[in-house]
């Protein structure tokens, strides 16, 4: 049986060639809501989020993630495109979410299978680590729970990646959930052959 790996458009061009529906997005799954440590809003397109907020889109990956400038023809941060580029296209009038910007210093991908924890890793452009993962810190704790709970709901899939951040003022909080097939490979994170069961 053939399995693709490869860039999110990849495999959206493969399920779509094999006449597989993309999966929906579950970027904030009930279960684990509690986790999210911010207010996060919808909204039904780009133009109506105000200035200011981090926002990404409800579809997986339409375009990425970041804060909303407020002049027209600004580079918005971490995007690479300008937010007119984003409200003029198909892309800019669908589903967003929204939430306030937020002081990280560090942010981890998890990387799960069949409800266990196959590999985690810093994805931030930071260096260095803040313990959150070392020696049973808290950051296995909170993964644990939250796979767990995730796993309790019955609305986790197979393989999925988790998003945590750990907060500048302390804490740590759930980004974002990720269906394993729009989830990039890390280096340090996990194992090829892991990966390639995600």
């Amino acid at each position: 049986e053939e399995c693709p790996v490869g860039s999110v458009e990849f495999c959206r061009a493969w399920m779509r060639a094999v006449g597989i529906s993309e999966p929906g997005p579950m970027d904030y799954p009930a279960a684990l809501r509690d986790r999210l440590g911010r207010a996060v809003g919808w909204w039904p397109r780009y133009g109506y989020v105000p200035d200011g907020l981090w926002v990404k889109p409800v579809e997986t990956k339409a375009w990425p993630a970041h804060i909303k400038r407020a002049r027209w023809g600004e580079v918005t941060t971490g995007c690479g495109v300008t937010a007119e580029q984003i409200e003029r296209t198909d892309a800019g009038e669908q589903g967003v979410w929204s939430s306030p910007h937020i002081d990280l210093c560090a942010e981890y991908r998890v990387y799960v299978v069949e409800s266990v924890v196959v590999g985690v890793a810093r994805y931030d452009d930071d260096e260095g680590e803040d313990g959150a993962f070392e020696h049973g810190g808290a950051g296995v704790t909170f993964v644990a729970r939250a796979v767990h709970d995730h796993a309790v709901s019955g609305a986790a899939p197979a393989a999925y990646a988790l998003d945590v951040a750990s907060l500048r003022e302390g804490g740590l909080i759930l980004m974002e959930a990720t269906d394993a097939w729009a989830i990039g490979y890390y280096k340090g994170t996990c194992s090829q052959a892991d990966y390639a069961r995600l």
